[in-house]
């Protein structure tokens, strides 16, 4: 055929040679497709487009169908315009597609492969790079006909190849970028790929693995990467950014997006970049950069590392309105292993409050970390909610302000009934309302080696304002530091800096109450007379700073015990101590204590629960041996073997998980020999292995089907077992029942009918319904949760802080204050003045004439020093030498 030739397609166009257009311009009839079809053996079809452009007018072609044994190769420029499916291969083996250098653009769908059933030798793209799929303009006859996905696939292993081969695509202004599906089959590898003005979702992914490196999401609609029932995800030098929207929008509106995780699975999401500068969501939703959800119970394992997040609500329109870094949504059955750790980067936005948060783990969990991470911002650090798990764990995070921008609200580690908490070695430097703020039941917190730093109302305080008896568990010598902090912020009394003494506060002025919350600490209490420190304690905050502890509770809260600390995350009751609430629960006297039946039955779950994971503790106390051998046969015993029964059920056996790693591990060799290969023929080769090796994960996945039915049976016959003898009883059951049903009879989705049921009971709170509300919430579909958010809301709603009367005697404004490491005040000054030292030294100071005369000399303590003077009016300057060797010099006014 001539160069650059005008060809009219006016019929259906049959290709079974190797066809080449070089620089052509193609008009094609509306409804008309270009076949690829299959030629002799031996004799593939192919069709190669050089620098072409195909359109047509006045409607939709159909596009260029491929069947077996075909090849398509675009490349240099060439255009494909106004499809139907620009290209397709539908049911096909060994068809080959080469596309470079390609702009797909007003199609309705861009490039689709699809098999009906998963069978090998399905369709490759053995070349994608440097590609556009784009929608400039409305579809053919359309008036706003966009394009619907860039890139559709079904039931295809491998689309595009890991290699050097496939980089630099760019999916724009269409509704979604890439659909893939393929249950435990497909492998989507996305190598430097650009997603813009995606309307939904960019990636929208059903697969066994999704692999995205090195690409921008700028901005995204709905979701970045929307992933579900699939076995690996790996993310690695992404940038997200989600644009503003305004209502409607999805209620949970998140830049990478997770549900329905396979057993087994393995997430990796490392070094990326997430960002927003306004509202991701309408009222009362919650927007994410990282959201991962149970679906109901699953195991989840993740790796969470080294990520930046920048998340903003500049204009602050919508108050209320929650950005949420990382959002956990259980339940995660007690496989799972979710680590947040390696300083991730989190900025929650300085300019809203109490509803922005960095981690955010609701509902059932087990074995999440939050370890080593950097918090800056206005919001919540790390909230912990209505979770029974165990193996959960804060530590060695540090909080930081935004300097000048921070309101310094919100909470720094934020916990509201959540059980067995390990709270280690954090530092809170003064970011927040709170430093560590808990409400409801937490029982066996262990909180030890924390440092913070002033915490404009507390740092740290036990609510009761929902709970009465809210309790964290007895805290001896765990080694908690208590240090004031200078601070710029936007304060009670305007902005500036403010010197801020700590402050710990439980709500109950009940001494059985605080006895279950109690400090020991090893060292004397610190004296605070007339704003200054006569005696600083790290451990022992002063009376003013301790409430309660005044007469008749003095040492109710915090008391002197033992010569030493421990800052080590350990459990603090080994050693045959057991902790007052547990023993409490045992011996029956905790009922006495709480007077509420549904938090007595609650709290009973929880010591047999804990008691049969550590057996090593039931020697702790006489009362626990009994309380086991009593409770086995009751409700207690049966829920507790009812629920291990269902984990189990979710979760792969460990015969299972061996074989998954093992296929997981032949995956990765061959997925390694595919990177750097080149050759096609030794690309089909590996591809066939990789076939065998998917089957028999798929294989894996089967008998997992068989033998969680089996267990589900198991847990049925423990569930008909149990007679409810309260409400509250009957509430567990109930939801244990409904998600056994719909596993075993249901495919696991739930009825009109149970999920009115579930929601019932998820709006009953824990005060009413115990720990089964959070459950029923856990189970709930996210349409049906949306439903019923402002009853949520009210139940796990923020902390409702009384105000400090005392705040003015904690708090000091400094309006002219400039440094950080001492403060003089006021200034001017005209009887007396203070010089605060602010970093825990001691010192000395001098106050020098304008002429270098000395006047004054005087030793100085941490925290505020107050001296009287008679020194004339003038300008004097005060130098100051800390015991770390810092000299600081700064200028006092005395103005009579």
């Amino acid at each position: 055929m001539p160069p650059n030739p005008n060809i009219h397609v006016v019929g259906d166009f049959n290709v079974n040679t190797a066809l080449i257009w070089e620089g052509a311009t193609i008009k094609i009839t509306p409804g008309v497709s270009i076949n690829i079809t299959t030629a002799n053996v031996g004799m593939p079809s192919s069709l190669k487009l050089d620098d072409c452009k195909l359109f047509a007018c006045m409607g939709l072609w159909k596009g260029i169908i491929m069947n077996n044994h075909t090849t398509v190769q675009t490349l240099n420029g060439t255009h494909i315009e106004d499809a139907e499916g620009a290209i397709q291969a539908i049911n096909t083996i060994n068809t080959s597609l080469f596309i470079e250098n390609t702009i797909l653009n007003r199609n309705k769908k861009g490039i689709v492969l699809h098999n009906d059933v998963i069978m090998p030798k399905s369709p490759v793209v053995y070349k994608f790079n440097n590609n556009t799929l784009i929608c400039t303009a409305p579809l053919n006859g359309t008036i706003n006909g966009i394009t619907e996905v860039g890139v559709q696939l079904k039931n295809i292993q491998l689309p595009f190849l890991n290699n050097i081969s496939t980089f630099n695509n760019t999916f724009e202004k269409m509704i979604d970028g890439i659909k893939a599906e393929g249950d435990n089959y497909t492998t989507l590898f996305v190598n430097d790929f650009n997603f813009i003005s995606i309307k939904n979702d960019a990636i929208n992914f059903w697969g066994k693995k999704l692999d995205v490196r090195k690409s921008i999401f700028d901005p995204i609609g709905g979701y970045g990467i929307y992933i579900q029932n699939s076995s690996e995800l790996y993310l690695k030098d992404n940038v997200f950014y989600m644009e503003p929207v305004a209502t409607p929008a999805p209620f949970f509106k998140s830049m990478v997006y997770s549900i329905f995780p396979k057993p087994g699975n393995n997430y990796t999401i490392d070094q990326n970049y997430f960002y927003t500068e306004g509202v991701i969501g309408p009222a009362g939703s919650v927007g994410s950069a990282i959201h991962l959800v149970s679906g109901g119970l699953s195991e989840q394992n993740a790796s969470i590392t080294r990520n930046v997040f920048d998340l903003y609500n500049a204009s602050n329109q919508i108050p209320g309105m929650g950005v949420i870094a990382v959002n956990l949504q259980g339940g995660f059955i007690q496989p799972s292993q979710i680590n947040i750790e390696n300083h991730n980067k989190f900025n929650t936005n300085p300019y809203i409050t109490n509803s922005n948060i960095g981690v955010s783990l609701s509902l059932e969990a087990s074995n999440v970390t939050v370890v080593g991470n950097d918090f800056s911002g206005g919001g919540t650090c790390v909230r912990f909610s209505n979770s029974e798990g165990t193996g959960n764990a804060v530590i060695g995070n540090v909080t930081n302000l935004v300097p000048n921008i921070a309101t310094s609200l919100g909470g720094g580690f934020n916990f509201q009934n959540f059980w067995s908490p390990v709270i280690c070695s954090n530092v809170n430097n003064g970011t927040s309302l709170i430093g560590f703020a808990f409400q409801g039941k937490n029982y066996s917190t262990i909180l030890s080696g924390n440092t913070t730093f002033g915490g404009l109302q507390n740092g740290m305080t036990i609510f009761t304002g929902q709970d009465p008896a809210a309790l964290i568990g007895q805290q001896v010598n765990t080694g908690n530091k208590w240090f004031p902090i200078l601070e710029y912020i936007k304060g009670p009394f305007g902005p500036g800096f403010y010197f801020v003494r700590p402050s710990v506060a439980h709500g109950s002025t009940n001494p059985d109450f605080l006895e279950l919350s109690k400090f020991f600490v090893s060292t004397d209490q610190s004296e605070w007379n007339v704003n200054q420190y006569t005696f600083f304690s790290e451990y022992h905050p002063a009376v003013e700073e301790i409430v309660p502890d005044t007469p008749p509770l003095e040492d109710a809260f915090f008391t002197k015990f033992g010569t030493s600390e421990s800052s080590n995350c350990i459990n603090q009751l080994a050693g045959g101590n057991p902790d007052k609430a547990d023993a409490r629960i045992a011996d029956g006297s905790f009922a006495t204590i709480v007077q509420d039946p549904i938090a007595v039955w609650d709290a009973k779950r929880y010591l047999y629960k804990k008691l049969q994971n550590e057996p090593s503790y039931i020697s702790a106390y006489s009362a626990f041996a009994t309380f086991l051998q009593n409770e086995q046969s009751s409700n207690i015993g049966k829920f507790y073997l009812l629920e291990k029964k269902i984990d189990e059920a979710m979760g792969l056996s460990a015969s299972l998980k061996s074989s998954a790693s093992s296929l997981a591990n032949q995956t990765a060799t061959l997925e390694g020999q595919l990177a750097s290969s080149t050759e096609i023929t030794s690309i089909k080769s590996l591809l066939e292995q990789k076939f065998v090796v998917d089957s028999n994960l798929i294989n894996v996945q089967m008998q997992h089907m068989t033998e969680r039915i089996a267990k589900l049976l198991e847990a049925l016959s423990i569930w008909q077992t149990i007679t409810p003898q309260a409400q509250h009883e009957t509430y567990r059951k109930d939801v244990l029942g409904m998600f056994i049903t719909a596993q075993l009879n249901q495919g696991g989705e739930f009825t009109q009918d149970q999920i009115a049921g579930l929601k019932a009971i998820a709006v009953l709170c824990v005060e009413n319904g115990g720990m089964a509300a959070p459950k029923a919430q856990s189970f709930l579909p996210l349409c049906a949760l949306k439903e019923i958010q402002d009853q949520l809301d009210a139940c796990n709603g923020e902390f409702e802080l009384e105000n400090r009367n005392d705040l003015e005697s904690r708090v000091i404004y400094l309006p002219n204050q400039t440094e950080t490491s001492i403060a003089v005040f006021p200034n001017p000054a005209s009887d007396n003045f203070t010089i605060a030292l602010l970093k825990g030294e001691n010192g000395n100071a001098e106050v020098f004439s304008t002429t270098g005369q000395k006047v004054l000399g005087m030793s100085l303590h941490f925290g505020e020093n107050i001296f009287y003077s008679e020194l004339p009016n003038g300008v004097y300057i005060v130098r100051v030498r800390l015991s770390d060797g810092e000299t600081i010099s700064q200028k006092l006014l005395i103005n009579r």
